[in-house]
């Protein structure tokens, strides 16, 4: 007759009740609290993102400035009829400096190029933030899921 009141009590072990689920939501609970610190993380790696997309952007600026001016050089030199040259049939004559020019397209390239890769360095910053904003959805997404199953165990 014992043994018949073991089976019957290992036969009621087998349906959980809401009291037995404490192990099982103190688990999703951490769960939740690891997503919810890789929700933190990802934001502070979102304010570094951003801190290096407004510094790119201030270098930025000074480069289109310079650019600006390096192509404003070119023009002057362009203009600038500054070296004299005997032209068979006509004479002396004033023309723009060809090293000038050479030196002047050369900074502007300089300068273009510098320009180009800070434009590439804020798109990239740009393109790693939206993927963490991504990671944050998709954690929580995962959180709210984890607080369902938790409701339903408690």
């Amino acid at each position: 007759s014992q043994s018949n009141d073991n089976q019957d009590d290992s036969s009621n072990n087998d349906i959980p009740s809401k009291s037995d689920n404490s192990t099982q939501i103190a688990q999703l609970e951490l769960q939740v609290q690891q997503k919810q610190n890789q929700i933190t993380e990802t934001q502070n790696s979102i304010t570094s993102w951003n801190q290096k997309i407004s510094n790119y952007t201030v270098t930025l600026n000074g480069h289109k400035a310079s650019l600006a001016n390096a192509q404003t050089a070119l023009e002057n030199a362009k203009n600038e009829k500054t070296l004299r040259v005997y032209v068979s049939g006509v004479g002396w004559v004033y023309q723009a400096d060809p090293r000038a020019i050479a030196n002047a397209e050369s900074n502007v390239q300089f300068y273009q190029n510098l320009v180009n890769s800070y434009e590439n360095m804020i798109l990239d910053a740009n393109n790693e933030i939206t993927k963490l904003n991504n990671n944050i959805t998709t954690l929580n997404g995962e959180i709210s899921l984890l607080q369902k199953q938790i409701s339903s165990l408690k």
